[in-house]
């Protein structure tokens, strides 16, 4: 792995060189630029590939802090131990935060212990880049598993909000959910387990959702920041209860790393700019190119620099139109239909079409007519956006998911 990321390495460090660049976008001028890598957006274990550090669950794998973890047993009565990660309430036990200088610190050292190496394996490829800084608890009172069944019953008729993709599969087979999955039952599914949780159970749960609902928000504000804060403060907040009401085994490193939401919005923004959720699909496009059973990453890389080329190519303005659509598939899809017809619906986009007239008399004609400055208009009550239908009618009740209701206009020249 380090050999694959230092070939990046040394890529990104040319970046950085003063080069001079074409820019369609600033009217076809050559601009001298000079590139940085400033962060990565990895899950748990790829982080733990970049930065050259344990696995999640080791000691010292957290990749935001230097927390060593504490072993404790899994289950009473068993000789086996699971590594936890408990916050201290004394801020002399704060765990420092991982940092270049300390990484620097360490590297410089002669044959450091376990304990001075803070979990680093060897050096992490990235430093070179100029600014990358590197028991049976079914029953236990806190579980809802024994109610599984009617809470799955009662989400299949939940309904989410219209912007869901997909929605998640009953709640019974949760444990072949994904990410995404796993995200909706926790930002949404709070009204349903209101009614199986105890009410501290239920309170405590309650502040993880507000928090993480403020940190995915479009829009935040400093106080939303000190808000979510709150999950980790000092006394009666999410991550000092936990412990206390779902035992110390719990506190694994998947629930430590939330000790760092706040810092990470308050350096990168909102979770969804550097959320892996708009990666996967890339992911398993690059995937589906993969067929040799040795030398994937080369196979990887030639598939990278071949989608690299096209799209350069397809910006030039004499570029076939029909030959740049079908390039634009194969990167948006596994496998594509290679007719005409798939060919037409990639420009369906500019295609509108309004259904069912609106009327509407006195003062809101009038409202509607100042406020947009139109002289004559004309209500629908749906439009066709290509394939993509939008309504203001409750055509699905049995649906979960819910359409904001509006209405569409279509202004009279």
């Amino acid at each position: 792995m380090f050999a694959m990321v230092k070939s990046m390495t040394d890529e990104l460090q040319s970046l950085e060189n003063e080069n001079v660049y074409f820019i369609r976008a600033l009217g076809d001028r050559f601009v001298k630029l000079k590139v940085f890598l400033i962060g990565a957006t990895c899950d748990k274990p790829a982080q733990a590939l970049v930065q050259n550090t344990p696995e999640p669950i080791a000691k010292f794998g957290c990749g935001r802090c230097e927390i060593p973890g504490a072993t404790v047993p899994s289950r009473e009565g068993i000789n086996h131990h699971i590594r936890v990660f408990p916050l201290s309430s004394e801020a002399d036990n704060k765990a420092e935060c991982r940092s270049n200088q300390n990484y620097d610190q360490i590297m410089t050292m002669d044959s450091p212990t376990e304990d001075q190496r803070k979990g680093y394996l060897g050096k992490c490829a990235l430093r070179s880049v100029k600014y990358f800084d590197v028991e049976d608890f079914k029953r236990s009172n806190w579980s809802c598993f024994t109610k599984l069944t009617i809470i799955s019953k009662t989400l299949s008729q939940y309904r989410y909000p219209s912007t869901t993709s997909r929605t998640p599969r009953p709640l019974v087979k949760f444990h072949r959910f994904n990410a995404n999955e796993l995200r909706l039952i926790l930002l949404f599914a709070a009204p349903v387990f209101k009614h199986y949780l105890t009410s501290t159970i239920y309170k405590n749960y309650l502040l993880l959702v507000f928090a993480l609902h403020l940190a995915e928000s479009r829009s935040l504000r400093s106080g939303d920041i000190e808000a979510i804060q709150f999950l980790s403060g000092p006394t009666n907040t999410f991550l000092y209860e936990y412990p206390l009401l779902y035992t110390d085994r719990h506190n694994q490193q998947v629930i430590h790393s939330i000790d760092h939401v706040a810092q990470s919005v308050q350096n990168y923004g909102q979770l969804s700019n550097y959320s892996t959720y708009n990666f996967e699909s890339v992911l398993g496009m690059l995937r589906a190119t993969v067929h040799s059973t040795k030398h994937h990453a080369k196979e990887i890389s030639n598939t990278m620099n071949l989608l690299r080329l096209a799209i350069r190519n397809t910006l030039a303005n004499d570029f076939n139109n029909e030959l740049k659509s079908t390039l634009e598939q194969i990167q948006s899809k596994k496998r594509i239909n290679m007719s005409r017809t798939s060919m037409d619906k990639s420009r369906h986009h500019s295609i509108i079409k309004l259904r069912m007239k609106h009327k509407i008399e006195g003062s809101q004609y009038k409202d509607i007519k100042e406020m947009f400055q139109y002289d004559e208009f004309q209500l629908y009550h749906i439009a066709f956006v290509g394939t993509t239908r939008f309504t203001t009618r409750d055509f699905a009740k049995t649906k979960q998911k819910t359409m904001t209701r509006a209405f569409f206009i279509d202004s009279i020249h």
